[in-house]
């Protein structure tokens, strides 16, 4: 009776959890804890509650605890979460690897071995598990994630290759964004500009998309309909001090001096070391002077 009695607080702790109700949580923890304080299910859930806090070191020892008790291929994946979150990621990464080979169709170790190498910037590795991964199930993020390992790589021709040999719904729109990035790179700007344009139908409010069209527009010499995305970007984020020094330096180019100092001169307001804009406007005043 006094074991149902923890398992069900630990279950109620767990929909606290979810909920986002840390310290109800915690409090249904506790009790069960002291009723029964080997119960796997509750030492893993002790372990997810404080990885959520950030008190990496107090999940291990909980993780530990679980993993005495029952040898569970999930409760050995956050234990490598936590282990990776202090910094250890070889040792995490060898968990992370046992378990995938003890459990091949397992998406959660593969997708743990994908996020890590990528983390470590070790690309090569991050494409085999992303790979590995997409036999599983063909998931969107599964495709992203193996798109911007080669997109890391410089490889544009391999994300796209992936890209299009799935039917890509217009919702999936970092899908898309990862296509426009990749034609906008090899030059194909008709083709980016598509792709961004199907981006923003989605995700009108998205600026770094709204960014990449204005940039592709200023690559194909259309630098009227860039500075529209630009003053689009502008309305939404006006201290973008980035952005207001892209937006003079193009009026620069249209020999449109007075009114590019002025942004630079706002840009600088905003961000007084911004090299770029400090670079700019020394330019602008010695052609003009």
């Amino acid at each position: 009776m006094e074991k149902r009695n923890a398992i069900n607080l630990n279950n109620q702790g767990a929909r606290h959890f979810l909920h986002g109700d840390l310290e109800k949580a915690l409090d249904c923890y506790q009790q069960a804890l002291a009723i029964y304080p080997d119960n796997a299910s509750l030492l893993n859930n002790l372990g997810l509650y404080f990885h959520h806090k950030n008190d990496f070191n107090q999940a291990i020892d909980y993780f530990k605890k679980a993993l005495d008790q029952e040898s569970k291929p999930n409760f050995w994946l956050n234990y490598g979460n936590a282990i990776a979150m202090t910094g250890d990621f070889d040792k995490a990464n060898s968990i992370f690897l046992k378990v995938a080979e003890n459990h091949p169709d397992l998406s959660a170790a593969w997708l743990s071995l994908a996020k890590l190498a990528g983390h470590l910037e070790r690309h090569a590795e991050a494409i085999a598990y992303w790979k590995e991964l997409l036999k599983l199930q063909e998931e969107p993020e599964y495709i992203l994630g193996l798109a911007q390992s080669y997109i890391h790589q410089k490889n544009y021709e391999g994300a796209l290759e992936v890209l299009y040999d799935y039917d890509i719904d217009y919702k999936h729109s970092e899908l898309w964004f990862c296509i426009g990035q990749c034609e906008f790179h090899l030059r194909n700007h008709g083709t980016a500009e598509r792709a961004f344009k199907i981006c923003l139908s989605t995700q009108p409010d998205q600026l770094e998309y709204r960014h990449f069209l204005a940039v592709n527009y200023l690559a194909k010499g259309e630098s009227v309909k860039g500075l529209q995305e630009l003053e689009q970007i502008l309305k939404v984020d006006p201290d973008n001090h980035h952005i207001i020094t892209e937006k003079g330096i193009i009026l620069a180019s249209l020999n449109q001096y007075e009114e590019a100092i002025q942004l630079l001169d706002r840009a600088l307001e905003i961000e007084p070391a911004f090299n770029k804009a400090i670079h700019y406007k020394n330019l602008i005043e010695n052609q003009s002077s």
